[in-house]
Parts: structure tokens; sequence; C-alpha cells
């Protein structure tokens, strides 16, 4: 009778198999120590809500076009906005003041930016910040303008601050690097020279060497040999 077909094994049994078959002599075991003090865990608390007053443009009171839903919509926007105008709360935490869903609030917001009371300046990160919205509350004032005239501005005027000083940073840093390898540069070339003329002090010396030798051996007097060195002198200045 043949011996029965095992089926091939599952990837745990093959798993298996291999530590089973794993040379665990030359492991070293990793210690795992735990602290002895329970660790701490700090909560966050939350900010109270310090909205006392919503600044709403004039003429959305005289507008029969907003219905009663979108005047408070245009209400709760307001209530987050600063001096600029600028608010940059996510829909569903302003859907949450009226007790309706964020993508409720969006059709709302979406019925505002039509009528030109608030529109988009800045998109935002899906999940961390909600985009930049102005209130529109002088239709022929910009909102770079509105910012500058009043001093606030948003999150994402800092982070673009703060990316233009990292630029301008980086182009420093890669300024002085270039005038550091100029400057090395610079420095392997005098090195070079000063080389060159040690070279060329260190053949004078040997010419010098080798004409004083002549000049001694030649000299049959020492007054011959005075008008050679004075000769001799002459000529290596």
């Amino acid at each position: 009778m043949p011996p029965p077909q095992l089926s091939p094994p599952t990837e745990v049994g093959f798993l298996f198999h291999k530590i089973k078959n794993m040379n665990t002599e030359n492991m070293t075991p990793i210690r795992i120590s735990l602290p002895n003090q329970t660790p701490r865990i700090v909560r966050k608390e939350l900010v109270p809500d310090a909205r006392a007053i919503a600044i709403v443009p004039i003429r959305a009171f005289k507008d029969r076009r907003l219905t009663a839903g979108l005047f408070r919509a245009l209400g709760v926007c307001c209530s987050y906005a600063n001096r600029a105008g600028l608010l940059w709360a996510g829909l569903r935490k302003m859907g949450d003041d009226l007790g309706m869903s964020g993508s409720g609030f969006h059709k709302h917001m979406k019925r505002l930016e039509a009528l030109g009371y608030v529109e988009t300046v800045h998109k935002g990160f899906k999940g961390e910040r909600g985009d930049t919205r102005r209130i529109i509350y002088n239709p022929d004032k910009s909102a770079s303008r509105v910012v500058k005239e009043t001093g606030d501005r948003a999150p994402f005027h800092h982070q673009q601050e703060q990316q233009k000083m990292n630029q301008v940073n980086k182009q420093r840093a890669k300024t002085a690097k270039k005038q550091q390898q100029n400057t090395v540069e610079k420095l392997e070339v005098d090195e070079s020279l000063m080389q060159d003329v040690h070279d060329v002090m260190r053949l004078k010396n040997k010419v010098s060497d080798k004409i004083w030798q002549l000049a001694v051996a030649r000299a049959g007097t020492d007054n011959d040999y005075t008008k050679l060195k004075q000769a001799i002198d002459k000529l290596l200045r």
C-alpha cells in the first residue's frame, strides 16, 4: 500500500520548520528592560472657546438671496475670522456649531462663495489643517491689502515666511561654501607659487656655490678673489 500523500506545508508550517532548524549557538539574546515607574500620561486640555462676538458684513442683512441657514453659516464663519477676515477652521468644526455634518456645512460654504461672501485664499492639508478662507467685508480690497492694513495673518503666511527664510539660509550656506572653496584654491595656488620660489632659490644657491668653488680655484691672489666675489654678488642680485 503506497504511503499517503502529504499536503504541501503552509507558510506558517514552513516558518516554524525554518525556526526549529535554525542554528542559535552564535545568536546573542536581546535584553528588554521596562521602566521601574509607571509612565506619565499627559492629557491635553481643550482650549476654552473665547469667541464672544461675530462681525458680519452689513450687506448680508440686506441680501434676500441669503436663507436663514446660509446666514447662520456665515455668522459661524465670521466668528472664527480675525481682523483681516481670515479663518482656517475645519468644516466639521464649524458644522458642529450648527449641529450639522461637515459635508452639510460644505454645501453652505460653496453657496456663500458663489454669492461673494467667502473666498478660499490658501488650500490646507487634509486631516491636518483646513483651507484658509476670507470673509469678504469689502469687495474692493484684496486679501493681501487687508492683511497689510490689519497686520493679522494666517498660519500659511508664517509657513511661507519660514520657507523663504530657509531658502535664504540655504543660499547663504551655499555662498559661504563656495567662498571657502575659493579660499582653499587660492591658498593652494599661493603654496604652489611659494614652492616655485623656494625651488628657484635652491637652484640659485646651488649655482652660486658652484661659482664660488670655481672662483676660489682660479683666484691666484686675494685681490683676484675680492674682485670675483664682487662680480658674483652683482650677478646674483
